[in-house]
């Protein structure tokens, strides 16, 4: 039941039915309103009828007068007199009741309290009733006008952040016109609030405000109250646990007895908040929990009313239900009557051809398995009950009543409505014995099976749902393919399923050791890490791997025990010795950890100040925000599955285990809000709440080129996203390399073209003057810094390693990786060394040629795969001969007799030299050789030398001086 099906007509609330958790619920609303202190939430399951019940109050309360009594008349035999007389007597003092819906967005710091002053602005308006100045959202709309273009620009710098408030929209007026529309769009008012605060421009609007506005309303309008009541909330309690201190105010003015908020939930508060928090303990005290149940009566007919019977088939389907009716008249006439089913004879026979047994049962799992992801009506209008529907009849055997065990798999299989721990027992229970089992000793077990289930969620709460052998019997009776269901029950027996005591089925429990179970579950209690986050991690991984071309970032997930200073590894690499960026996710195994998890996050910013680090939470997730047991039932699953040695059971609790991780991972990847600690070099952290969308969009990019602040990698994207090609894994080097150098001359075709036309669209070109009209470009930056380091060590006379020199490169500011797009920048910086005039070189240490592209690109490849290393063999480094050099290794040749070395160095010169003394040794004493060089023909001698560099003649003469010394001696 919506607002808009429930003022269709004036008549439509009138007929509703007021159970008796409905009764109650209002009186606890009456003695509210009576000065009880405490304010009222609802809870209740799906389907039980929480949004008409919620109507139905505001009508109670704002309705005219003849309609309320003729309702109050219609159900005097349901409403108490004392319970009609305070209501009426509350109607004579005036309440305000406002009714709102879905808390889908809203945020607790800047929308929660504005969705509630529009709330209540618009039931006063629809009142005829005045509306006192001024609420906050008018003082939003005037800051707006207030600073005009201003806002509008700032929006504009912002809008990769703005999701809502989009570029469409340029007017204050226009703005105005979409934040007053009542279907506003919760989002529009945090986009708005980001602007303005983003400006320095902060309107915080406190509890207290909001009250005294509430109390100037009510008093402007003659009210003695309101209250709000908010259906559908569990959204915003989902996802503002953590904050809910504005909640915890509004529900404290209950005491001054002028504003009551009641909010509308699916699960009691022990789903939103651990037991023993401080918020659940202030819930408790502010609040009072009422449950709306649905009485199976009432559910039956609800049910009935659901059926739609096609005109031409309406008297076939009234003479088949007449015949089916009698095949189970006796079970609910004699059998269920006298059991207290509470329902009447019609009601059943108006749901067939579902069996009555296996509709009373239907109704109770639905609200204990149930939960918030099943409900009655969700089975009769699933694929479970069409597919029965279809191939059912009244000739179908097996298919002329949906029996218990047709309730099987929506309860038990259904992976995807999730399962709590004794349904996972359960399926695990029946999948061990199945195979040994014939079909209908299959159907008969799925019966004991889900009476068992229902004892176990609910205790034996009535006798037709306890797990007897003669509710088995009767809820089979009646169908005609089913027969000697006692026989079977006894083979079943005999099987080993169940034992018969006292005419209960009592299920034999897991084969596993329950000694052994509990001592495995404690060995996992500090295992959440290892269980469950190192998977985590790699689902971080693939959620960032959009941006995460060439790994810049390492993306890690720890939780808060698992977490110091000292066990984050490869620090180094965030610091001003690497190129990286470690995103470490801080992530909660229950609300305990979660209210530590800022502190901790903080106290590693602050230790890492001088890091590229940051440490992000997730506020609204943990592990058991949705279900406070659901590390203890991870941990059974996990132990069950490790001692299980049963095939098919081990195939049950690995989908137990996968699923639970599976609902873990998207609550972290839907979660609305992250918290991201950012290391402040000069004190505390700062702290930002991004989304997942702002963190991949613009977020970590942006943080990486402050950190980086010459930083090229975005060169290589433009608007679409990063070139994916050029920051794979460093494949064909020297083609990057040359592409780099040629730029758009560059023919050869590839992945490169991309990246050249994406840095050209970014404002890049090849010319060399391009470098003198941007000095301040990372490019510039880049080259600048390699010019240096060439004139430092070639321009001394010494040689230049570009393996040294890229890992200065790998350092801040640059950053380069070990990717195809640092080869590119490479030789897009480095290709002057081909031109200058240095006339560079490049040595092995044995051969010397000419440093050209080719060269160039070769020695690129071999540093950017090396990665910093050091293992590279017989390096290439970049040299210059000198005339001399050159003139002593052309000349030596000749001296010595060897062959010319067309590129040789001055050490491969003298390494011939050496080699062809020791050959003429070999043949003539060494001393004798200087004796016959300054002897014979000593003036052709000397004049030969003269013309070498006396720089390397000198060593020559004096290592023959020498010899000669040495035989004059002897």
């Amino acid at each position: 039941m919506t607002l808009a099906d429930i003022n269709k007509t004036p008549e439509t609330w009138l007929g509703f039915y007021p159970h008796d958790s409905f009764v109650d619920i209002l009186r606890e609303l009456l003695k509210s309103l009576e000065g009880n202190n405490k304010t009222l939430w609802i809870t209740g399951a799906y389907g039980t009828g929480k949004s008409y019940a919620s109507l139905v109050l505001q009508k109670l309360f704002m309705n005219d007068e003849v309609s309320v009594l003729k309702w109050l008349d219609l159900r005097k035999a349901q409403i108490p007199k004392p319970v009609r007389k305070e209501l009426i007597a509350r109607r004579g003092e005036k309440v305000l009741v406002v009714y709102d819906v879905n808390a889908d967005g809203v945020d607790a710091k800047n929308q929660f309290l504005m969705r509630l002053q529009r709330g209540i602005t618009k039931t006063l308006e629809n009142e005829g009733c005045t509306i006192p100045l001024k609420g906050k959202l008018d003082e939003v709309i005037e800051r707006i006008r207030q600073d005009g273009p201003h806002f509008f620009a700032k929006r504009d710098e912002l809008q990769a952040r703005l999701p809502y408030l989009n570029s469409g929209i340029k007017t204050a007026d226009a703005l105005e016109k979409k934040l007053r529309n009542p279907n506003l769009e919760s989002g529009l008012v945090s986009d708005a609030m980001r602007v303005l605060e983003a400006r320095h421009i902060y309107l915080g609007l406190s509890a207290e405000e909001f009250l005294s506005w509430i109390d100037s309303s009510l008093k402007a309008n003659g009210y003695s109250g309101l209250v709000y009541i908010w259906d559908e909330f569990s959204a915003f309690m989902e996802r503002n646990r953590s904050e809910l201190k504005t909640l915890e105010q509004l529900a404290e003015a209950a005491q001054q007895g002028r504003f009551y908020f009641v909010p509308v939930t699916h699960t009691k508060i022990s789903s939103y908040l651990s037991s023993g928090s401080e918020s659940a303990k202030k819930a408790n005290n502010r609040f009072t929990f009422k449950r709306l149940d649905l009485p199976d009566e009432t559910a039956l007919k609800l049910a009935a009313d659901a059926f739609v019977v096609k005109q031409d088939k309406a008297k076939e389907w009234m003479q088949e239900r007449d015949e089916l009716w009698y095949s189970v008249k006796g079970v609910v006439e004699n059998y269920m009557a006298v059991n207290k089913s509470g329902i009447p004879s019609a009601d059943f026979k108006d749901i067939l051809p579902m069996h009555p047994m296996a509709a009373f049962l239907l109704k109770h799992l639905s609200v204990g398995v149930g939960a918030n992801q099943r409900s009655m009506f969700e089975f009769l209008n699933g694929e479970e009950f069409k597919t029965f529907i279809e191939k059912g009849g009244l000739d179908i055997f097996g298919h002329q009543f949906l029996t218990v065990d047709h309730l099987w798999r929506y309860f038990v299989e259904r992976d995807d409505l999730g399962t709590d721990q004794h349904v996972q027992e359960t399926r695990a229970e029946y999948t061990r014995r199945k195979n040994d089992l014939q079909p209908d000793e299959q159907r008969v077990l799925k019966a004991v099976l889900l009476f068992g289930l229902i004892e176990q969620l609910q205790g034996v709460s009535h006798p037709l749902l306890s797990v007897s052998e003669e509710n088995i019997k009767r809820s089979f009776e009646g169908d005609g393919a089913l027969a000697g269901v006692d026989m079977i029950l006894r083979n079943l027996e005999q099987k080993h399923c169940f034992t018969i005591v006292n005419g209960r089925c009592e299920r034999f429990r897991d084969r596993s050791d329950t000694d052994e179970i509990m001592k495995k579950k404690a060995a996992l209690e500090d295992k959440f890490g290892e269980l469950v986050l190192n998977d985590t991690e790699i689902e971080l991984f693939k959620q960032l791997k959009g941006i995460n071309y060439g790994g810049r970032y390492d993306i890690r997930s720890a939780g808060i025990k698992g977490l110091s200073a000292s066990n984050i590894k490869k620090r180094d690499s965030f610091s001003d010795k690497g190129n990286r960026v470690l995103v470490q996710f801080i992530l909660a195994r229950d609300d305990q950890e979660q209210l530590r998890i800022p502190d901790k996050a903080r106290e590693l910013a602050k230790h890492f100040k001088d890091h590229r680090m940051l440490f992000v939470t997730l506020p609204e997730v943990s592990f058991c925000r949705d279900n406070a047991n659901a590390w203890e039932e991870f941990k059974e699953n996990s132990a069950r599955l490790a001692l299980t040695n049963d095939s098919s059971s081990k195939r049950v609790f690995e989908t137990q285990v996968k699923s639970a991780k599976e609902v873990w991972y998207s609550k972290i990847m839907t979660a609305a809000k992250l918290i991201v600690y950012k290391p402040n070099p000069k004190g505390e952290s700062f702290t930002e709440e991004v989304t997942w969308g702002q963190l991949k969009k613009e977020w970590l990019t942006g943080y990486t080129k402050q950190a980086f602040n010459a930083y090229t990698d975005d060169l290589c994207s433009f608007n679409s996203g990063f070139n994916i090609s050029a920051f794979a894994a460093p494949t064909a080097l020297q083609s990057w390399a040359l592409a780099g150098m040629e730029f758009d001359k560059f023919a050869r075709p590839g992945a490169w073209k991309t990246v050249v036309a994406t840095w050209q669209k970014n404002g890049v070109n090849g010319d060399e003057a391009w470098f003198d009209s941007n000095p301040n470009h990372p490019l510039t930056q880049l080259r600048e810094f390699c010019k240096k380091r060439q004139d430092s060590t070639v321009g001394a006379g010494n040689t230049c390693s570009i393996r040294k020199l890229y890992i200065d490169l790998q350092r801040p500011p640059f950053g380069l990786l070990c990717v195809p797009h640092s080869a590119f920048v490479l030789g897009f910086v480095l290709k002057t060394w081909l031109t200058g005039q240095r006339k560079l070189q490049w040595t092995d240490g044995v051969t010397s040629k000419t440093l050209d592209a080719a060269a160039l690109a070769e020695i690129i490849e071999a540093v950017v795969k090396d990665d910093g290393t050091n293992s590279i063999k017989n390096e290439k480094l970049i040299c210059r001969l000198s005339k001399e050099e050159k003139a002593f290794i052309e000349k030596s040749s000749v001296i010595f007799g060897n062959s010319p070395l067309a590129d040789g160095t001055v050490e491969s010169a003298l390494n011939v030299i050496a080699t062809r003394i020791e050959q003429i040794s070999e043949r003539v004493p060494l001393w004798v050789l200087p004796e016959c060089i300054f002897v014979n023909k000593p003036n052709r001698l000397r004049r030969r030398w003269t013309k070498l560099s006396t720089h390397f003649a000198r060593p020559i003469v004096s290592v023959l001086k020498e010899i000669r010394k040495s035989a004059e001696t002897k």
